[in-house]
């Protein structure tokens, strides 16, 4: 697995659908999906003169070999206005925060903290979930981003005469133009990497809809990322780690929804011990999961080539996070194994961003304290 980094910088305002939408208000999404992402950017090649019956086209957008993940706000620096460098991270659902002052007394995970706080540590007031993703700047500080919407009012044409259809007028919620997104690519191998670095920034990509209104239009820059490393997976490790020394403990975060089959066919509701010891090649009485928190719900969208409806699948939402252990393998092998994890994802759909697996995620083993 090759991680590039992809930023998008909105050019126009942009909107894309959520299902809760209520009469004729169509509210909007607050990051940029993989799935729309890799819908933009196939039709880009092809605008630009690829050829959609190509084996190239294939690879890139049909096999797999290319994971298109969501892209999510990057915060703002409050001295200067501007996106800071880190990767926007889902926060896991077992991160909490103060009610009374939020990020201001900094982050307390449940997970594995035992035994689990249930007041802040800093003044005893009751917790709350936090959602969404932070990113850390040069500062070591983690940032919540601060998404910009406005909503925009529209006449519905009637297509037949080209006029307005008498009373039919609705809005829509957008994203602001302006504001900076950020997310990863994985490629399969080498040759794709760079084929991306070099195209995708010439292309001319536009995201969900009423583009010929203008919408949707975004500009991109694309770089390298940071692989994950042995030596870095070894040292989390050793701090979640606990006895007996013949079981190895560590956390899965999904970095993005995950769709993950049963036996039986049926979507799971959550990381089950049987899909976690399939996951790293163990026997299903070597794998466990200790505790964990997860949610899942139904998605739909539209298939903008087909004209359709795209089936409704049920999936483990971002965030959902587990505390796992193992046993019947050395740390080689199991680190071998969480990096191909890491690389690979887990479920289907893994193509369009969907699978995305953190291993031992940073924000797990952030002390309270400090500014956050």
């Amino acid at each position: 697995m090759i991680p590039l980094s992809l930023t998008a910088t909105l050019r126009s305002p942009v909107h894309l659908g959520a299902k809760s939408t209520a009469g004729n208000f169509l509210t909007g999404l607050d990051y940029l999906p993989g799935r729309s992402l890799l819908g933009a950017v196939a039709w880009a090649w092809i605008d630009a003169g690829g050829d959609p019956g190509s084996p190239e086209f294939a690879h890139r957008f049909v096999s797999g070999a290319v994971s298109w993940g969501d892209l999510h706000p990057v915060p703002v620096k409050e001295e200067t206005g501007a996106a800071v460098d880190g990767e926007p991270l889902v926060v896991p659902r077992t991160l909490k925060i103060c009610k009374l002052l939020r990020l201001g007394h900094g982050l307390v995970d449940v997970l594995i903290t035992t035994p689990p706080p249930d007041a802040c540590p800093a003044c005893g007031v009751g917790l709350d979930r936090l959602d969404g993703v932070l990113a850390s700047d040069q500062d070591g500080r983690w940032l919540s981003p601060a998404l910009h919407r406005r909503h925009r009012a529209h006449v519905a044409i009637a297509f037949a005469t080209g006029t307005a259809r008498s009373g039919d007028l609705y809005s829509r919620e957008v994203l602001e133009e302006g504001q900076v997104f950020r997310g990863q690519i994985h490629c399969a191998d080498e040759r794709t990497a760079q084929a991306i670095l070099d195209e995708l920034p010439r292309l001319r990509l536009a995201v969900g809809g009423a583009r010929s209104r203008g919408f949707g239009q975004i500009d991109v820059q694309v770089t390298r990322a940071m692989s994950p490393t042995l030596e870095g997976l070894r040292q989390q490790s050793e701090r979640v780690a606990q006895s007996p020394v013949d079981v190895w403990y560590f956390t899965l975060t999904a970095a993005s929804p995950w769709c993950v089959r049963e036996t039986d066919g049926a979507h799971a509701r959550s990381l089950t011990p049987l899909r976690l010891a399939q996951a790293l090649g163990v026997d299903a009485s070597n794998a466990l999961i200790v505790r964990g928190d997860a949610r899942s719900e139904n998605r739909s969208g539209w298939d903008g080539a087909a004209g359709l409806p795209t089936e409704v699948r049920h999936v483990i939402v971002a965030g959902s996070t587990f505390l796992c252990a193992v046993r019947g393998l050395d740390g080689s092998t199991l680190r071998d194994r969480l990096l191909r994890l890491i690389g690979r994802g887990i479920g289907e759909h893994r193509a369009e961003g969907l699978g995305r697996v953190t291993v031992n995620h940073p924000l797990h083993f952030i002390s309270r304290g400090g500014r956050s």
